[in-house]
């Protein structure tokens, strides 16, 4: 009865771990399909689309928006610099943008981007890209391909951070509901392992009673075989006797003729 309190426990608190762990997977199936179509869309650019971009003498505006985003989310700052038609110093960020095209494994930096734990203050200032109506991959698409595999990957960045923080609680009550599972199932294998211990030594216990029933019956029949055999020696005892009277008159019988 105890250990099947156990069991009942151990039950109960499984099905809420799994519950748990189906609504933390529920969530990130929101954001991974768009993770993925992005990550593919990384895989269509190749070398010569980024030389493309980065040779660009005057970008469109959805190309100078889309490595403003990029920049952002690598968290590199933009390059200070002359404004030719005003003469003041503003902030740039393609030129910014022009030196991150020129590195080595630029694609392999933002497929390998650690996006289980991007900057607070970075995920604020991207809002206000992926809030801008224009940002879109298919409105970006007319412009440049390159681009549009950009913008889809911020957004999609942007989206898998969002869910996170949705998921984080999530998993750390998952991590609790698990650490508690253990301690119940440690608890059901420790009653489970007596309970066998005194299975065992009941097993033990009825083999041996059998076993002497089995001696028991044994010395029964042994006991009522030697009477059996001493009740039919009594009467050959008996009939010998009865010979023995017989054959001694014969004996003095003939003794007297002779």
């Amino acid at each position: 009865q105890v250990v099947s309190k156990e069991e009942a426990a151990a039950s109960a608190e499984a099905a809420k771990v799994k519950a748990i762990k189906d609504e933390c997977e529920a969530d990130l199936a929101e954001a991974m399909p768009m993770l993925e179509a992005a990550l593919k869309a990384l895989d269509t650019l190749t070398k010569n689309d980024i030389t493309e971009v980065k040779g660009m003498k005057s970008p469109p505006f959805g190309v100078r928006v889309v490595l403003e985003a990029v920049c952002i989310m690598k968290n590199i700052k933009p390059v200070r610099q002359k404004n030719p038609d005003t003469g003041r110093m503003e902030d740039s960020y393609w030129e910014a943008s022009k030196k991150m095209l020129m590195e080595d494994d630029f694609l392999g930096s933002l497929r390998s981007y650690d996006k289980d734990h991007i900057d607070p203050g970075i995920i604020k200032k991207i809002k206000v890209y992926i809030d801008n109506p224009e940002f879109m991959p298919e409105k970006i698409m007319s412009v440049s391909k390159a681009a549009f595999g950009l913008c889809a990957w911020v957004r999609a960045m942007e989206a898998y951070d969002r869910v996170v923080k949705v998921v984080e609680p999530k998993k750390q009550k998952l991590k609790e509901a698990e650490a508690q599972l253990e301690v119940v199932m440690t608890a059901l294998r420790a009653k489970q392992a007596e309970l066998k211990e005194v299975m065992d030594k009941l097993a033990k216990l009825d083999a041996d009673l059998q076993d002497k029933k089995r001696r028991k019956e044994k010395l029964e029949h042994d006991v009522h075989m030697c009477s059996v055999k001493l009740e039919r020696a009594e009467k050959l005892i008996a009939g010998l006797g009865g010979e023995k009277t017989r054959w001694t008159a014969a004996a003095m019988q003939l003794g007297e003729l002779y």
